[in-house]
Parts: C-alpha cells; sequence; structure tokens
C-alpha cells in the first residue's frame, strides 16, 4: 500500500483464535486496499495476537495488552485510535467479518462533509460462519439517515439497532465528543458512542449487508446477556439527555428517561428468557420463567407461555427475532441442523458423475483464479460432472456460469447435496467448505507465494496440495 491509509479498521479481540483469521482475511479482501489494521488484544490466552502476527502484512499493527476485561474496552479503543492515522475509522471485532467491498460502498459517503456516521443492514452468523439471520435497523426513512441532525435519537435511545461490524465513522467527529465513550460501570460503548454521534451530523444508510456480527457462547455480548445485568441504558441515558439537551433536534419530543429506563429493563428481562431457553438448565429457565410472569406486563406474560410451548417441542424464540429481522442467536433448529456433520458416502468410482465444489473468493474481475474457475467448471459440466461455485462475490463470471446452466451461490448453506469432492481456492473459503461439509475429501491450490488467502489450510479431509509455481511449492513445503 503506497501512501497514507483511508481508513483505520480497530480490531479488539481477546481469546478469538477461532475466530480472528476469518475476521482478518475479510480486510484482507477488500478491494479497497488503503487501510490499516490495528488488532488491539485484552492478554488473550489462546494465541490471538501470534495468528495476527503471523499475517506479516505492514499494513496490520498488534498491540498486546494485560487482560482488563470489559469494563476496561474502552481502553483497547483508544489505544487503537491513538495509534491510528486515517481519516476514517471502522470497527470490526475479533470475531467478525466483512463483505469484501464494504470500503468501497462506504468509503464514498464521506464525500458529504456532513457525514459523521455510516451504516447498514448487517448478517448475523454463527460460530461456523454460516448466516442465520438479516438486522434490518427498524427506524423510519428520514430518522435513519439522521437527517436533520438528531432526528434518529428517540429510536436509537429505545434501541441499538446499529451493528458495530457496520460502522464507518469520521476521526474527527470522534475525537470532537471525545472519542469512544464507555459510561462507568456499563460493558460495552457502542451505543453511548453512536448517541453522541447522532447529535454532531448526518448518518449514511446501506440496505445491503456492510457486516456480519458472529454470535456465540464465548461472545462478549452473551456474556452480558447471562451476568444478568438489569439495563445497563441506566447508567448512560441521563449523562446523555444532558450532553445533548440543547443540541438534538426535537428532544422535547423524545421518549421520558423514565420510560426508556422502563423498556430497557424489559429488554434485558426477555433477552434472559431468550438465552435460557436456548442453553440454561432447568433451575434457570424456572427462575427466568418466574421473572418473566411477574413482571406485570401482559406482552412478557404471553412470551413467557409461548417460549415455555416452543421448548416443549424442541424450539426457542429465536425464528422469530430473525424473521423480524432483528437480532438474534442461532436458534436450537439451526444448531442442529448445522452441527450435525454429513454422514461419509461410498467413494465413486471411476466412471460415476461427481458432484464437485468448487471455491474462489471471488467471480468478478478477470484474475487467473477466476478464469481458471470458470473454464474447470465449464469443462467438469462438459464431461458429465455437476459443478457448484461457491464464492464470497459474484460478477461477470459469474453470469457465464450460471447462463450455462452452473450453479454459483455466495452461501455454502444454499448447497443442499453433500459433494463428492471438494476443489478448493482460497483459505477462508476453503476452511468453510471443510466446516460445512465434514468428510468430504479435498484438494487445494495455492496460486500466490506470499498472499495470505493462499496460505495453506491444514486439514486431514485436504488428500493433496498443489502449488502452481516452483515458489507455491515451496510455500506449502514450508508449512
Amino acid at each position: 500500500m503506497a501512501g497514507r491509509p483511508i481508513v483505520t479498521a480497530i480490531m479488539p479481540t481477546y481469546n478469538h483464535a477461532a475466530f480472528i483469521g476469518d475476521a482478518i482475511e475479510s480486510v484482507l479482501a477488500q478491494t479497497v486496499g488503503a487501510w490499516e489494521l490495528i488488532v488491539v488484544d485484552d492478554g488473550s490466552t489462546d494465541g490471538t495476537p501470534d495468528i495476527a502476527r503471523g499475517y506479516g502484512d505492514p499494513r496490520i499493527r498488534v498491540i498486546a495488552r494485560n487482560h482488563q476485561g470489559l469494563y476496561h474496552l474502552g481502553d483497547l479503543y483508544r489505544a487503537a485510535l491513538e495509534s491510528s492515522t486515517a481519516p476514517l475509522l471502522a470497527i470490526i471485532e475479533g470475531d467478525d467479518t466483512w463483505p469484501v467491498d464494504k470500503l468501497a460502498r462506504q468509503v464514498p459517503d464521506f464525500d458529504d462533509s456532513g457525514v459523521v456516521l455510516s451504516y447498514g443492514a448487517g448478517w448475523l452468523i454463527d460460530e461456523f460462519g454460516c448466516r442465520y439471520g438479516l438486522v434490518e435497523p427498524a427506524f423510519p426513512e428520514a430518522p435513519r439517515r439522521n437527517r436533520p441532525t438528531g432526528s434518529i435519537l428517540p429510536c436509537l435511545l429505545a434501541n441499538n439497532a446499529i451493528l458495530s461490524p457496520t460502522v464507518v465513522l469520521r476521526r474527527s467527529t470522534l475525537e470532537a465528543i471525545g472519542g469512544f465513550w464507555q459510561p462507568d460501570g456499563v460493558l460495552y460503548l457502542d451505543h453511548p458512542t453512536w448517541l453522541l454521534l447522532a447529535a454532531e451530523g448526518a448518518f449514511a444508510y446501506h440496505s445491503a449487508p456492510v457486516g456480519s456480527w458472529r454470535r456465540h457462547a464465548g461472545q462478549w455480548t452473551t456474556r452480558v446477556v447471562a451476568s444478568g445485568s438489569s439495563a445497563p441504558e441506566a447508567a448512560y441515558l441521563d449523562l446523555v439527555t444532558e450532553r445533548l439537551s440543547e443540541k438534538a433536534h426535537g428532544w422535547a419530543r423524545l421518549p421520558q428517561a423514565k420510560t426508556l429506563l422502563r423498556r430497557h429493563k424489559e429488554r434485558a428481562i426477555v433477552n434472559r428468557w431468550r438465552l435460557a431457553l436456548l442453553s440454561a438448565g432447568p433451575t434457570e429457565i424456572s427462575r427466568s420463567f418466574t421473572q418473566m410472569i411477574r413482571s406485570g406486563r401482559l406482552r412478557l406474560f404471553g412470551l413467557a407461555i409461548f417460549g415455555i410451548a416452543a421448548r416443549g417441542v424442541g424450539s426457542d424464540l429465536e425464528w422469530l427475532q430473525a424473521r423480524r429481522h432483528r437480532v438474534a442467536w442461532p436458534s436450537r433448529r439451526h444448531m442442529r441442523i448445522h452441527r450435525d456433520a454429513p454422514k461419509m458416502q461410498d467413494p465413486p468410482t471411476s466412471t460415476s458423475s461427481l458432484t464437485v465444489l468448487i471455491t474462489n473468493l471471488c467471480m468478478d474481475w478477470p484474475s487467473g483464479t477466476v478464469i481458471y474457475t470458470r473454464d474447470l467448471a465449464l469443462e467438469l459440466q462438459r464431461q458429465g460432472h455437476r459443478p457448484i461455485v461457491y464464492t464470497w462475490l459474484k460478477g461477470r463470471a459469474s453470469r457465464d456460469l450460471l447462463a450455462a446452466g452452473i450453479e454459483v451461490v455466495d452461501s455454502l448453506w444454499q448447497i443442499h447435496d453433500q459433494p463428492d469432492v471438494i476443489h478448493g481456492h482460497h483459505r477462508a473459503l476453503v476452511r468453510g467448505a471443510l466446516l460445512r461439509f465434514p468428510g468430504v475429501p479435498a484438494v487445494a491450490f495455492c496460486h500466490n507465494p506470499t498472499d495470505p488467502w493462499d496460505a495453506p489450510v491444514p486439514d486431514r479431509w485436504i488428500r493433496r496440495y498443489f502449488g502452481v509455481s516452483e515458489l507455491c511449492v515451496k510455500r506449502l513445503l514450508s508449512v
């Protein structure tokens, strides 16, 4: 990368060894290359910072700190901010991911000098990287873009529907409000910070997803809910009112702090109930059920009864959340389906028609792997086999394959039949395919001797590794 970066990606991490590779690779895959990535690790014990350093990209810097916990999350963000140099800041925690064109879509938003924050819809993904829901903020059109300034506050005060991995910020505005704000006693900083920025300028919104938020048992947000914290918003709603009362448009029409606090307390009770239905034992379920019933709220009483009925048939309330495009955890049904490993099939005979899953990062611009993937799929089809191409970015080459009747998907969960073999390019996609179809034999190709995307994936089901040049072969042998 030449010159000053346009965007600093801030990546706070703690024990994200299982996920940080996907997070970093989604930044490396950006079609805009003028970025720097600052990984700030909170004393991980699983080798997370070593994985980040292993990429060897000069745009990636790692700051390792002693473990302080969630109450000091703001210290991680401040350390990253102090080390950053770009005029724009983007958030990607160590277990989240970005689509490859995120920065290409959001950076131009800041050509409008009035825009201070860009955000959008976001995918929900599970621990395996499988999409199971789409979050679309339920804000009216004008407030969604915070025009006039402050008009988003009534909605945003009631519900933080802005997912962190979808956000890009204007650095100068963030510094003007004092940087990222984590009020005392609060285990997060995104919602308080968004509220302060809402009084500073317009927001830009993208209806197409611009980030993926991973939800899993070890996730910070899940641990906050499980801890039994009751409406942490109580620690800062009055402070927000005080700081913004003279700036926010239409502040007199905002709900009273007492009303907002009641809503947040009810949401905390419901979230604990939802989480109990997913993973708790009988004692916690009984305790949470009793809390719902004793709330005195008819809505909560109904959700308690409905939740018990759903639990009785092996379900929960998450499918309802996902259907409403709200934040949800992976449902019990989802996890049953995606944790069940497909059974190994008998090896096909040499005359059998094979289903071949081909992975390639993108199928748009005419790069070597794009042309190779297209030609391979067409030739396999000509010989009577069934190729399926899995890519993160469809494009011109995808249209050629679709016109020939060849399947092209951007999610592994669109593939319902187990392939006979995986023909893999690009580390993250190969790893995803192996997780989706455990036990399926694979071949993996290295096309570039230095690109992190072509780093070999160690897996017992990869039967052969191929390097397309002598340097690529040396890279394979060095691992």
